[in-house]
Protein backbone atom coordinates (compact mmCIF):
# COMPACT_ATOMS: atom_id res chain seq x y z
CA UNK A 1 0.00 0.00 0.00
CA UNK A 2 2.92 2.28 0.95
CA UNK A 3 4.28 1.96 -2.60
CA UNK A 4 0.96 2.84 -4.46
CA UNK A 5 0.55 5.84 -2.24
CA UNK A 6 3.62 7.26 -3.49
CA UNK A 7 2.75 7.01 -7.24
CA UNK A 8 -0.88 8.60 -6.13
CA UNK A 9 1.36 11.23 -4.07
CA UNK A 10 3.04 11.86 -8.16
CA UNK A 11 0.19 11.91 -10.35
CA UNK A 12 -0.51 15.65 -9.45
CA UNK A 13 2.80 16.75 -10.42
CA UNK A 14 3.08 14.47 -13.97
CA UNK A 15 -0.51 14.94 -14.55
CA UNK A 16 -0.31 19.10 -14.58
CA UNK A 17 2.50 18.89 -16.98
CA UNK A 18 0.25 16.64 -19.38
CA UNK A 19 -2.71 18.78 -19.12
CA UNK A 20 -1.37 22.43 -17.81
CA UNK A 21 -5.26 23.62 -18.08
CA UNK A 22 -6.40 21.14 -14.90
CA UNK A 23 -6.23 23.67 -12.01
CA UNK A 24 -3.68 21.83 -9.80
CA UNK A 25 -3.03 23.39 -6.46
CA UNK A 26 0.98 24.21 -6.63
CA UNK A 27 0.86 22.95 -2.93
CA UNK A 28 0.75 19.42 -4.14
CA UNK A 29 2.94 19.78 -7.14
CA UNK A 30 6.44 18.33 -6.46
CA UNK A 31 9.66 20.86 -6.74
CA UNK A 32 12.75 18.79 -7.87
CA UNK A 33 14.22 18.25 -4.73
CA UNK A 34 10.74 16.86 -3.08
CA UNK A 35 10.69 14.18 -5.94
CA UNK A 36 14.25 13.35 -5.51
CA UNK A 37 13.76 12.86 -2.05
CA UNK A 38 10.50 10.30 -2.87
CA UNK A 39 12.61 8.37 -4.98
CA UNK A 40 14.97 7.85 -2.35
CA UNK A 41 11.84 6.49 -0.21
CA UNK A 42 10.47 4.54 -3.15
CA UNK A 43 13.57 2.73 -3.49
CA UNK A 44 13.66 2.03 0.35
CA UNK A 45 10.20 0.51 0.26
CA UNK A 46 11.25 -1.43 -2.76
CA UNK A 47 14.31 -3.19 -1.00
CA UNK A 48 11.47 -4.71 1.53
CA UNK A 49 9.33 -5.54 -2.04
CA UNK A 50 10.33 -9.78 -1.38
CA UNK A 51 7.07 -9.97 -0.58
CA UNK A 52 5.53 -8.61 -3.92
CA UNK A 53 4.92 -11.01 -6.75
CA UNK A 54 7.58 -11.41 -9.83
CA UNK A 55 5.06 -9.47 -12.39
CA UNK A 56 4.40 -6.73 -9.34
CA UNK A 57 8.39 -6.11 -8.85
CA UNK A 58 8.65 -5.75 -12.56
CA UNK A 59 5.55 -3.37 -12.52
CA UNK A 60 7.26 -1.00 -9.83
CA UNK A 61 10.67 -1.23 -11.08
CA UNK A 62 9.89 -0.37 -14.59
CA UNK A 63 7.88 2.59 -12.90
CA UNK A 64 11.38 3.26 -10.73
CA UNK A 65 13.26 3.27 -13.20
CA UNK A 66 11.61 5.61 -15.63
CA UNK A 67 11.17 7.98 -12.64
CA UNK A 68 14.88 8.00 -12.34
CA UNK A 69 15.88 8.80 -15.73
CA UNK A 70 13.36 11.41 -15.78
CA UNK A 71 14.16 13.15 -12.69
CA UNK A 72 17.27 15.67 -14.14
CA UNK A 73 14.65 16.30 -17.26
CA UNK A 74 11.78 17.25 -14.68
CA UNK A 75 14.53 19.30 -12.30
CA UNK A 76 15.43 21.28 -15.40
CA UNK A 77 11.85 21.97 -16.05
CA UNK A 78 12.29 19.94 -19.58
CA UNK A 79 10.10 16.64 -18.80
CA UNK A 80 7.59 16.58 -21.91
CA UNK A 81 4.55 16.48 -21.75
CA UNK A 82 4.86 12.82 -23.42
CA UNK A 83 7.02 11.32 -21.01
CA UNK A 84 5.09 12.64 -17.98
CA UNK A 85 2.25 10.42 -19.57
CA UNK A 86 4.25 7.75 -19.71
CA UNK A 87 5.24 7.98 -16.16
CA UNK A 88 1.38 8.28 -15.70
CA UNK A 89 0.88 5.17 -17.43
CA UNK A 90 3.38 2.74 -15.86
CA UNK A 91 2.44 3.93 -12.31
CA UNK A 92 -1.89 2.78 -13.23
CA UNK A 93 -0.28 -0.02 -14.77
CA UNK A 94 1.83 -0.70 -11.08
CA UNK A 95 -1.20 0.39 -9.29
CA UNK A 96 -3.59 -2.53 -11.11
CA UNK A 97 -1.11 -4.96 -10.40
CA UNK A 98 -1.24 -4.53 -7.06
CA UNK A 99 -4.98 -4.12 -6.71
CA UNK A 100 -4.79 -7.62 -8.48
CA UNK A 101 -3.55 -9.07 -6.28
CA UNK A 102 -5.58 -7.69 -3.42
CA UNK A 103 -2.98 -5.31 -1.95
CA UNK A 104 -5.17 -2.24 -2.43
CA UNK A 105 -8.54 -2.22 -2.04
CA UNK A 106 -9.42 1.34 -3.26
CA UNK A 107 -7.84 4.69 -4.11
CA UNK A 108 -6.49 7.00 -1.82
CA UNK A 109 -8.70 10.30 -0.99
CA UNK A 110 -7.09 12.67 -3.22
CA UNK A 111 -8.05 16.55 -2.36
CA UNK A 112 -6.74 17.89 -5.26
CA UNK A 113 -8.83 16.02 -7.90
CA UNK A 114 -11.84 16.99 -9.63
CA UNK A 115 -13.43 14.51 -9.15
CA UNK A 116 -12.75 14.73 -5.18
CA UNK A 117 -15.69 14.80 -2.98
CA UNK A 118 -14.05 17.09 -0.44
Amino acid sequence: MRLSIKIYRLRPTFGALVDPSINTPESVIASGDELAIMLERFEDLMAESEVLTPKEQDRLSGYLANLELMLPLYKAGELSPDAAENLLLLGDRAIAELEDNGLTHSEPHQPWSENSNA
